[in-house]
């Protein structure tokens, strides 16, 4: 099962600190090819 994880963060601006990076190293993945990929998807909002 996945784990979810809810944060507000503004379209291509995510970073590796909080909310994002702390939440995110638990779970074992590789935080900035996360961050990366949600500043790519979100970049025109």
């Amino acid at each position: 099962m996945a784990d979810k994880i809810d944060a507000l963060v503004d379209g291509g601006k995510a970073s590796a600190g909080p909310p994002l990076g702390p939440a995110l190293g638990p779970m074992g993945v590789n935080i900035m090819q996360v961050i990366n990929a949600i500043n790519d998807k979100t970049k025109s909002f």
